[in-house]
């Protein structure tokens, strides 16, 4: 009997070790399995707004170097597209391919846009004189898109309004202190109308 008392003692001893270290175990683990380096939720956001992109001219690329509305226009632009600058009461020089307006570049139309951008918030003063003159009330949502050469220019879209075609992208840029305006009909590959954008010089 008293054998048997001992035994019972030594198996509760063990019994309460183990116990014990299967506890201290699993506080261990617990503390590792969130290591201070895990990412951020922040790190499995989207690209940031300011991170640039660039993209590479193609050498057959042809280029447009020309004075318009009083200003000199140059970009490049692919092979197998035409332009059509003969009308400058239109605001745009536009690219056609196939007979189809694939993209247009420009000044802002006085129309909507009666003061010129001179500093600040550009989304602000965008905003301000378009609901100022456009004669419709509109949601405007804009995207920074950065490219290289320090070029940066807002997409602007908006809800609804007989302005903004929702088959048209459209982004805003100020150049040697004039608005510029393009429009993206969408038949170009994005990568395309991102680097004619990028190529664009405005004086």
């Amino acid at each position: 009997m008293k054998h048997f008392s001992q035994l019972l003692v030594l198996a509760l001893v063990v019994f309460v070790l183990l116990v014990g270290v299967n506890y201290y175990l699993g506080t261990i683990n617990q503390k590792t399995i969130i290591p201070s380096s895990l990412p951020s939720v922040a790190a499995t956001v989207s690209p940031s707004p300011s991170t640039v992109k660039i993209y590479n001219v193609p050498i057959n690329w042809q280029t447009y170097k020309k004075k318009f509305k009083g200003r000199a226009f140059s970009f490049r632009y692919p092979t197998g597209i035409t332009i059509n600058d003969g009308d400058e009461s239109s605001g745009n020089i536009t690219l056609i391919s196939k007979g189809a307006r694939i993209a247009e570049i420009g000044l802002l139309s006085p129309y909507y846009f009666q003061e010129e951008y001179k500093d600040g918030s550009r989304r602000v003063w965008f905003e301000k004189q378009f609901s100022k003159n456009a004669g419709e009330k509109v949601r405007l949502t804009f995207y920074d898109i950065n490219l290289a050469n320090s070029k940066n220019y807002l997409q602007v879209i908006a809800d609804r309004g007989r302005v903004f075609d929702v088959s048209t992208d459209t982004y805003f840029g100020v150049q040697s202190g004039k608005s510029v305006l393009a429009l993206d009909f969408k038949q170009l590959k994005k990568d395309e109308f991102y680097t004619i954008l990028q190529t664009l010089e405005v004086k």
